[in-house]
Protein backbone atom coordinates (compact mmCIF):
# COMPACT_ATOMS: atom_id res chain seq x y z
CA UNK A 1 0.00 0.00 0.00
CA UNK A 2 2.84 2.20 0.52
CA UNK A 3 4.52 1.50 -2.37
CA UNK A 4 1.59 2.17 -4.42
CA UNK A 5 1.34 5.61 -2.57
CA UNK A 6 5.02 6.29 -3.13
CA UNK A 7 4.54 5.35 -7.05
CA UNK A 8 0.98 7.41 -7.11
CA UNK A 9 3.02 10.48 -5.57
CA UNK A 10 5.54 10.53 -7.93
CA UNK A 11 3.32 10.24 -10.92
CA UNK A 12 1.94 13.13 -9.37
CA UNK A 13 4.79 15.19 -9.27
CA UNK A 14 6.18 14.89 -12.17
CA UNK A 15 2.53 15.72 -14.24
CA UNK A 16 3.12 19.25 -15.83
CA UNK A 17 -0.29 20.41 -15.79
CA UNK A 18 -0.17 20.25 -12.00
CA UNK A 19 2.73 22.44 -11.77
CA UNK A 20 0.93 24.65 -14.55
CA UNK A 21 -1.94 24.77 -12.67
CA UNK A 22 -0.06 25.97 -9.52
CA UNK A 23 2.10 28.24 -11.16
CA UNK A 24 -1.18 30.16 -12.69
CA UNK A 25 -2.32 30.42 -9.49
CA UNK A 26 0.48 31.96 -7.60
CA UNK A 27 1.28 34.12 -10.58
CA UNK A 28 -2.41 35.47 -10.37
CA UNK A 29 -1.77 35.53 -6.92
CA UNK A 30 0.98 37.94 -6.93
CA UNK A 31 0.01 39.81 -9.46
CA UNK A 32 -3.14 40.98 -7.79
CA UNK A 33 -1.23 42.08 -5.02
CA UNK A 34 1.03 43.97 -6.81
CA UNK A 35 -1.55 45.70 -8.58
CA UNK A 36 -3.92 46.40 -5.17
CA UNK A 37 -0.65 47.53 -3.46
CA UNK A 38 -0.35 50.96 -2.71
CA UNK A 39 1.92 52.88 0.01
CA UNK A 40 -1.10 53.16 2.13
CA UNK A 41 -1.90 49.31 2.35
CA UNK A 42 -2.13 47.44 5.25
CA UNK A 43 -1.55 44.41 7.05
CA UNK A 44 -5.79 44.47 7.53
CA UNK A 45 -5.96 44.74 3.49
CA UNK A 46 -3.83 41.63 2.90
CA UNK A 47 -5.69 39.61 5.31
CA UNK A 48 -9.28 40.73 3.59
CA UNK A 49 -7.77 40.29 0.27
CA UNK A 50 -5.73 37.14 0.68
CA UNK A 51 -9.01 35.59 2.22
CA UNK A 52 -11.32 36.41 -0.75
CA UNK A 53 -8.41 35.30 -3.18
CA UNK A 54 -7.99 31.75 -1.91
CA UNK A 55 -11.26 31.11 -1.55
CA UNK A 56 -11.12 29.71 -5.21
CA UNK A 57 -8.11 27.73 -3.80
CA UNK A 58 -10.46 24.23 -4.25
CA UNK A 59 -11.42 25.04 -6.90
CA UNK A 60 -8.34 26.05 -9.25
CA UNK A 61 -5.62 24.08 -7.55
CA UNK A 62 -7.98 21.34 -5.84
CA UNK A 63 -9.07 20.60 -9.49
CA UNK A 64 -6.15 20.07 -11.44
CA UNK A 65 -5.09 17.78 -7.76
CA UNK A 66 -8.79 15.84 -8.28
CA UNK A 67 -7.60 15.20 -11.65
CA UNK A 68 -4.23 14.60 -11.17
CA UNK A 69 -4.95 11.85 -8.54
CA UNK A 70 -8.97 10.67 -9.66
CA UNK A 71 -9.75 11.21 -12.82
CA UNK A 72 -6.10 10.52 -14.64
CA UNK A 73 -5.84 6.53 -12.75
CA UNK A 74 -9.40 5.70 -13.77
CA UNK A 75 -8.42 7.27 -17.77
CA UNK A 76 -4.99 5.78 -17.86
CA UNK A 77 -6.69 2.39 -16.55
CA UNK A 78 -3.77 2.27 -13.64
CA UNK A 79 -6.18 0.97 -11.37
CA UNK A 80 -7.22 -2.03 -13.28
CA UNK A 81 -3.34 -3.14 -13.17
CA UNK A 82 -3.07 -2.30 -9.44
CA UNK A 83 -6.03 -4.98 -8.73
CA UNK A 84 -4.24 -7.53 -11.06
CA UNK A 85 -1.40 -6.91 -8.72
CA UNK A 86 -3.89 -7.90 -6.32
CA UNK A 87 -4.62 -4.68 -4.52
CA UNK A 88 -7.61 -4.81 -2.61
CA UNK A 89 -10.24 -2.69 -3.51
CA UNK A 90 -10.83 -0.86 -0.41
CA UNK A 91 -6.90 -0.37 -0.01
CA UNK A 92 -7.32 1.39 -3.55
CA UNK A 93 -9.79 3.98 -2.40
CA UNK A 94 -7.71 4.46 1.26
CA UNK A 95 -5.02 5.00 -0.65
CA UNK A 96 -6.03 7.36 -3.25
CA UNK A 97 -7.54 9.46 -0.10
CA UNK A 98 -3.97 9.60 1.98
CA UNK A 99 -2.54 10.53 -1.03
CA UNK A 100 -4.89 13.42 -1.74
CA UNK A 101 -3.78 14.71 1.67
CA UNK A 102 -0.26 14.46 1.21
CA UNK A 103 -0.40 15.83 -2.45
CA UNK A 104 -2.72 18.80 -1.02
CA UNK A 105 -0.77 19.46 1.79
CA UNK A 106 3.10 19.49 -0.32
CA UNK A 107 0.96 22.07 -2.72
CA UNK A 108 -0.65 24.02 -0.17
CA UNK A 109 2.65 24.31 1.99
CA UNK A 110 4.51 25.83 -0.99
CA UNK A 111 1.70 28.27 -1.79
CA UNK A 112 1.83 29.10 2.00
CA UNK A 113 5.02 30.08 1.46
CA UNK A 114 4.22 33.03 -1.16
CA UNK A 115 1.32 34.10 0.94
CA UNK A 116 3.19 34.68 3.76
CA UNK A 117 6.92 35.61 2.10
CA UNK A 118 5.40 38.56 -0.18
CA UNK A 119 4.07 40.78 2.39
CA UNK A 120 7.73 41.03 3.66
CA UNK A 121 9.39 41.68 -0.11
CA UNK A 122 6.77 44.39 -0.60
CA UNK A 123 7.46 45.76 3.15
CA UNK A 124 3.49 45.21 4.32
CA UNK A 125 3.47 44.92 8.47
CA UNK A 126 2.22 41.47 9.64
CA UNK A 127 1.33 40.87 12.52
CA UNK A 128 1.17 37.18 14.25
CA UNK A 129 -2.79 37.70 14.65
CA UNK A 130 -2.89 37.94 10.71
CA UNK A 131 -0.75 35.52 10.24
CA UNK A 132 -2.39 32.93 12.12
CA UNK A 133 -5.89 33.84 10.54
CA UNK A 134 -3.86 33.52 6.65
CA UNK A 135 -2.54 29.96 8.18
CA UNK A 136 -5.86 28.85 9.26
CA UNK A 137 -7.91 30.43 6.53
CA UNK A 138 -5.38 28.44 4.40
CA UNK A 139 -5.84 25.54 6.34
CA UNK A 140 -9.48 25.35 5.86
CA UNK A 141 -9.31 25.13 2.19
CA UNK A 142 -6.85 22.53 2.79
CA UNK A 143 -9.48 20.53 4.29
CA UNK A 144 -12.18 21.69 1.43
CA UNK A 145 -9.92 20.31 -1.36
CA UNK A 146 -9.67 17.18 0.84
CA UNK A 147 -13.52 16.92 1.81
CA UNK A 148 -15.28 17.56 -1.73
CA UNK A 149 -12.09 15.09 -3.31
CA UNK A 150 -13.70 12.19 -0.99
CA UNK A 151 -17.57 13.09 -2.13
CA UNK A 152 -16.84 13.51 -5.21
CA UNK A 153 -14.94 9.97 -5.24
CA UNK A 154 -18.03 8.23 -4.51
CA UNK A 155 -19.41 8.76 -8.10
CA UNK A 156 -16.14 7.97 -9.82
CA UNK A 157 -16.12 4.40 -7.83
CA UNK A 158 -19.45 3.81 -8.80
CA UNK A 159 -20.04 4.58 -12.61
CA UNK A 160 -16.07 4.34 -13.02
CA UNK A 161 -16.63 7.15 -14.94
CA UNK A 162 -13.84 9.96 -14.11
CA UNK A 163 -15.80 12.98 -16.01
CA UNK A 164 -18.91 12.73 -13.39
CA UNK A 165 -16.65 13.16 -11.05
CA UNK A 166 -14.80 16.28 -11.42
CA UNK A 167 -18.12 18.00 -12.24
CA UNK A 168 -19.23 17.08 -9.01
CA UNK A 169 -16.05 18.37 -7.72
CA UNK A 170 -16.35 21.56 -9.72
CA UNK A 171 -19.93 21.39 -8.19
CA UNK A 172 -18.79 21.02 -4.67
CA UNK A 173 -15.85 23.40 -5.38
CA UNK A 174 -17.88 26.14 -6.66
CA UNK A 175 -20.33 26.21 -3.87
CA UNK A 176 -22.93 25.41 -6.40
CA UNK A 177 -24.15 22.71 -4.07
CA UNK A 178 -23.62 24.35 -1.46
CA UNK A 179 -26.21 27.17 -1.92
CA UNK A 180 -28.81 24.49 -3.70
CA UNK A 181 -28.82 22.56 -0.26
CA UNK A 182 -28.65 26.18 1.79
CA UNK A 183 -31.92 27.14 -0.22
CA UNK A 184 -33.81 23.50 0.05
CA UNK A 185 -32.63 23.16 3.97
CA UNK A 186 -33.62 26.72 4.98
CA UNK A 187 -37.68 26.00 3.57
CA UNK A 188 -39.79 26.75 6.80
CA UNK A 189 -40.55 22.88 6.57
CA UNK A 190 -37.13 21.71 7.21
CA UNK A 191 -36.21 24.10 10.03
CA UNK A 192 -39.28 23.74 11.54
CA UNK A 193 -39.46 20.15 11.58
CA UNK A 194 -35.15 19.39 11.75
CA UNK A 195 -34.18 22.68 13.07
CA UNK A 196 -31.38 24.39 11.29
CA UNK A 197 -29.48 21.94 9.38
CA UNK A 198 -27.42 23.93 6.83
CA UNK A 199 -24.89 24.46 9.56
CA UNK A 200 -23.92 20.74 9.43
CA UNK A 201 -22.84 21.22 5.54
CA UNK A 202 -19.82 20.44 5.41
CA UNK A 203 -18.40 24.36 4.30
CA UNK A 204 -20.03 26.00 6.58
CA UNK A 205 -18.95 23.23 9.41
CA UNK A 206 -15.16 24.48 8.50
CA UNK A 207 -16.29 28.03 8.76
CA UNK A 208 -17.59 27.76 11.79
CA UNK A 209 -14.85 25.94 12.91
CA UNK A 210 -12.72 29.23 11.91
CA UNK A 211 -15.27 31.61 13.66
CA UNK A 212 -14.66 29.66 16.87
CA UNK A 213 -12.01 27.39 16.79
CA UNK A 214 -12.20 26.71 20.64
CA UNK A 215 -15.71 26.28 21.22
CA UNK A 216 -16.45 23.95 18.09
CA UNK A 217 -15.70 20.46 19.59
CA UNK A 218 -19.13 18.99 17.81
CA UNK A 219 -18.58 20.97 14.41
CA UNK A 220 -14.74 19.25 13.92
CA UNK A 221 -16.48 15.75 14.58
CA UNK A 222 -19.26 16.60 12.32
CA UNK A 223 -16.31 17.78 9.60
CA UNK A 224 -14.26 14.55 10.07
CA UNK A 225 -17.31 12.46 9.55
CA UNK A 226 -17.41 13.87 6.39
CA UNK A 227 -14.05 12.40 5.50
CA UNK A 228 -15.26 8.91 7.14
CA UNK A 229 -18.38 8.92 5.75
CA UNK A 230 -17.08 9.11 2.13
CA UNK A 231 -14.57 6.27 2.34
CA UNK A 232 -17.16 4.36 3.71
CA UNK A 233 -19.27 4.60 0.83
CA UNK A 234 -16.72 4.97 -2.00
CA UNK A 235 -15.08 1.39 -0.59
CA UNK A 236 -18.70 -0.20 -0.55
CA UNK A 237 -19.62 1.27 -4.36
CA UNK A 238 -16.21 0.41 -5.66
CA UNK A 239 -15.90 -3.42 -4.24
CA UNK A 240 -19.47 -4.16 -5.97
CA UNK A 241 -18.68 -2.60 -8.86
CA UNK A 242 -17.26 -5.00 -11.93
CA UNK A 243 -14.20 -3.18 -13.86
CA UNK A 244 -14.93 -2.23 -16.94
CA UNK A 245 -12.23 -2.76 -19.85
Amino acid sequence: MINYIKADIYRIMKKKSLKITLGFYILLFLSIIFILYTNSFTGQDYLSKTITFIGFYPLVVGLGIFISIYFDNFRSKSIHVAIGHGVPKSKIVMCYFVTTILVTLFVTIIFSLFMIGIPSIIKIPLTNAIVSKLLLNLFMQYLRIIGYASIASILIFFSQNGMLGVVAYVLLSSSTVLMILTVILSQEFFVTTFGDLTQYLFTNTLNNIIVALSSNGLKMIVATSYFAISLVVSMLAFRKKELEF
